[in-house]
């Protein structure tokens, strides 16, 4: 038995992965949050992870008695990381979590695969030779296929000359890949330089993209042309988007800016920065295109910060409510959150009221069809920072695409 501690999307998925593998899995958590996932209150889907656990249910369980770590044949601590508004470790659940495993410590290997800062696998009180750090690199909406398919697992290990745990190793192999072995230290850091690699490619694209658009020249066709250099690839992100948003890399940049080697040459900083002038052009764009009034009912379609994913952490979108909210009549639609908008205190319409009364539509993910957005028959202005309407003309509405 596979004892997952901590119930969030990280322990959900990596736990879909080992039922697949044959192993028998327990999911435990306080009681509060194992009733509210069994309530379906907590805000978690990924593709593919019902109808695994429906297909394992029988060797799959939910607990908040913590007694069953004396039966553990493996213990994962996998619970997300919160973050606050800077983009900073929340680390308090987590630690609590820590302090109920550690009254059960025994010689059974114990995983941390949730986020911490460096140096956080090493303080907690286990046996070293059974303690380990292990990499996720989870995507929203392709993390069943990440964690049944890895590239490679990376394992943190107290010193190079600690063997790893041979049940541990057993079930590891399962998946087929490379194992990088090195210390808990290199193996955090690791994680965060993962994160810091995506986000230069995020931000290196945007500023690209933007030196297209001022020489009115088209970035996708240069884009597919890159995307044959094998030193680049088809996988790479070369997607323009609104900067970097959902919380797990701006989170890892946060922290690495704070021991970067030089404050003058901050590059995880610079990166925040232009994340942030990306989503700024949106409402430049719309202030330069529209004057807003208190009556003009502007709508923004969509409020996640990517399609495949019901999170709205660090969404573009809640930063143009924020200032939109103020300055005029604010719609907000996203058919995969109404049910939702109690519980994240957001007032929604449905998709026919904000039809019938959009003045401006910022469309903002592409589960809307064109004959969708042909029936915004009031609507003026259409902004599409993702050209998802791409070559659509529309007899009185303008559309812009940044």
């Amino acid at each position: 038995m596979i004892v997952f501690v901590g119930l969030s999307h990280l322990s959900l998925c990596y736990s879909a992965s080992a039922l697949i593998k044959g192993k028998k899995i327990v999911i435990l958590d306080f009681e509060e949050i194992i009733d509210k996932y069994k309530n379906k209150e907590f805000n978690i889907y990924e593709n593919g992870l019902e109808r695994i656990q429906k297909k394992f249910s029988k060797n799959l369980s939910y607990s908040s008695n913590f007694e069953l770590l004396k039966k553990a044949e493996m213990i994962f601590l996998a619970k997300d990381t919160e973050t606050n508004n800077k983009n900073e470790y929340k680390l308090k659940y987590v630690d609590k979590l820590v302090r109920k495993i550690e009254k059960y410590k025994s010689r059974v290997p114990l995983v941390i695969m949730n986020q911490v800062p460096v140096g956080y696998t090493r303080k907690v009180k286990w046996y070293d030779s059974y303690k380990y750090h292990f990499i996720e690199t989870l995507i929203f909406g392709n993390a069943i296929e990440r964690a049944v398919y890895p590239e490679r697992i990376i394992l943190g290990k107290p010193n190079l000359n600690t063997k790893i745990n041979q049940k541990l190793l057993n079930f590891l192999k399962k998946y087929n890949c490379p194992i990088f072995e090195m210390l808990y230290e290199e193996s955090e850091l690791n994680k965060m330089f993962i994160n810091l690699i995506l986000a230069s490619q995020v931000s290196l694209t945007n500023y690209m993209n933007e030196i297209c658009i001022k020489n009115n020249l088209n970035w996708d066709t240069i884009k597919s042309s890159l995307q044959k250099d094998k030193r680049i690839g088809n996988k790479s992100y070369l997607s323009p988007g609104l900067g970097i948003s959902g919380g797990n890399i701006e989170r890892d940049l946060e922290n690495l800016s704070k021991i970067t080697i030089d404050k003058k040459i901050n590059f995880p900083k610079l990166f925040l920065k232009f994340s942030d002038f990306k989503k700024d052009k949106l409402l430049n764009c719309l202030n330069y295109n529209f004057v807003l009034k208190k009556h003009t009912n502007v709508c923004i379609l969509g409020l996640r910060y990517k399609n495949d994913s019901l999170s709205i952490k660090n969404s573009p979108s809640l930063r143009y409510k924020k200032y939109l909210e103020k300055k005029c009549n604010l719609l907000i639609n996203d058919r995969k959150l109404e049910s939702m908008s109690k519980k994240l205190k957001i007032n929604m319409h449905d998709l026919s009221y904000v039809q019938k009364n959009s003045d401006i539509v910022i469309l903002m993910n592409d589960d809307y069809t064109k004959n969708e957005i042909k029936n915004f028959k009031k609507c003026k202005l259409i902004i599409d920072p993702f050209k998802i309407l791409y070559n659509l003309k529309l007899k009185n509405t303008k559309i812009v695409h940044i």
